[in-house]
């Protein structure tokens, strides 16, 4: 079986020998290298040695987006192509990163053009959050945006951002200057809530502040943003549609408004988004970047000199959990997925009866996603608190859990002498895969 592709966002300055190894310990398996082809090549060599997969970050293919002709277009791409003939490493080219509609032609010519040339490597896009407002996008609406992409790009995967977690009551903070109008427009949205409202027709685009008292069932301070699961609900909607698989770039790094995760609020980012059917996990940011007045960047698995930091063990304990787990999400579809608590988020469906659960209970809110052979991953949405989920099935039927640190199925016991009652217990923000079989 493939291993489940963990990733993350920018890498440290230095990729020599030993931070590679550190990263491949870490559990990741594929990671961007920017610079000239020479750097990459050198990395991508020793990257195939510890088996890491690369993701190349070469400038000449955006050159090749902004092309004014095709044949300009070509010949950039030919050249991107035959610089990685020799890198067996290198899995797939980046092409940009939240582009606007307008782009969209260009990237899928790019698209076209590097898949015919190169087919065994995917070019890789990622797409605005949700709280993108309508002139980052392009389009009036979150979901018309992600369709007109699909449409128009035909990628191999949607991929997206989503950071949830507010550190500071939202739009306190002053503004500072900025020379860039792309990082100014992130920024606004991020500090006015960043969150696009998301009315039952489909995800309009705006700002407000999410309400933690409805996101979790209990106010959460410090805040979160709100439209998670909105964003989670439009990507799966248009991947699955689409026949495609989706990852989602899940915060790590505190930043702007962004705070400082726990590792139980990481794990409900990647377990919730795993609910989903998430054929790949990204975090933001595995290198640090240097504080500056702006974005007051802290943070990362390791440090500006490369050292671990807290996030580098979190982020390894919650990459082996989900090894043995991604790896059988990735060998069936998700076929439903459903909640228990009160959302705030206008596009989620909520728990009905579905065979064989005769009935189910949980102390806090609850995920519960359904997949093609059978599985259910059950994810608890309370990333302070334990989850004690009571689940009573149809006579004959019995509960199977894997195990994590082993990829093993093993047999629950019930809790009843009619033998159909089970419980479980789920850490904050952890999940669970089962199969309920007669």
């Amino acid at each position: 079986m493939e291993r489940y592709p963990i990733l993350y966002w920018l890498s440290p300055e230095t990729l020599d020998r030993n931070a590679l190894q550190q990263i491949a310990d870490c559990g990741f398996t594929r990671i961007p290298v920017p610079g000239t082809p020479e750097r990459i090549r050198e990395v991508a060599s020793v990257c195939v040695e510890l088996g890491l997969e690369v993701i190349a970050e070469d400038g000449r293919i955006a050159q090749a987006v902004s092309a004014g002709c095709e044949e300009t277009r070509r010949a950039l791409l030919e050249n991107v192509v035959s610089d990685y003939k020799d890198c067996p490493a290198i899995k797939s080219y980046h092409v940009v990163d939240e582009p606007h509609a307008s782009a969209f032609p260009a990237l899928g010519a790019v698209c076209r053009i590097l898949e015919e040339l190169d087919p065994a490597r995917e070019p890789y896009i990622n797409l605005f959050p949700n709280y993108a407002n309508r002139d980052q996008l392009g389009n009036d609406t979150y979901a018309q945006h992600v369709a007109d992409y699909v449409r128009i790009v035909h990628p191999q995967i949607v991929s997206y951002d989503h950071y949830h977690f507010h550190n500071r009551e939202m739009g306190a903070v002053k503004k500072p200057k900025f020379t860039d109008k792309r990082e100014e427009a992130i920024w606004e949205n991020a500090n006015s809530g960043g969150i696009a409202a998301a009315p039952a027709d489909g995800n309009a685009v705006g700002t407000h502040g999410g309400n933690a008292a409805d996101l979790h069932l209990k106010p959460l301070k410090p805040q979160q943003g709100g439209a998670f699961f909105d964003n989670l609900e439009v990507i799966r909607n248009a991947a699955r549609s689409n026949g495609l698989p989706f990852m989602n770039i899940v915060l790590l790094v505190e930043h702007g408004c962004y705070r400082d995760v726990s590792e139980a609020e990481l794990r409900f980012e990647v377990f919730q988004t795993l609910a989903y059917g998430a054929a790949r996990i990204s975090y933001f940011t595995y290198g640090a970047l240097p504080f500056e007045p702006t974005w007051k960047w802290r943070g990362g698995c390791v440090t500006v000199e490369g050292n671990k930091t807290r996030h580098y063990y979190d982020v390894k304990r919650i990459n082996r959990d989900i090894f043995y787990l991604g790896q059988h999400i990735q060998s069936t579809n998700s076929t439903n997925v459903l909640h228990i608590g009160k959302e705030a988020d206008k596009l989620v469906s909520y728990y009905t009866p579905q065979e064989p659960i005769e009935g189910i209970t949980a102390s806090t809110g609850l995920t519960l996603g359904f997949f093609e052979d059978g599985s259910v991953l059950l994810a608890n949405k309370d990333y302070f608190t334990v989850n004690r989920v009571n689940l009573t099935l149809s006579a004959g039927h019995a509960i199977q859990v894997l195990d994590k640190s082993t990829g093993e199925w093993y047999a629950l016991p019930p809790v009843t002498d009619t033998g159909n009652r089970f419980a479980f217990t789920l850490m904050p923000g952890d999940g669970e895969l089962i199969t309920m079989n007669q």
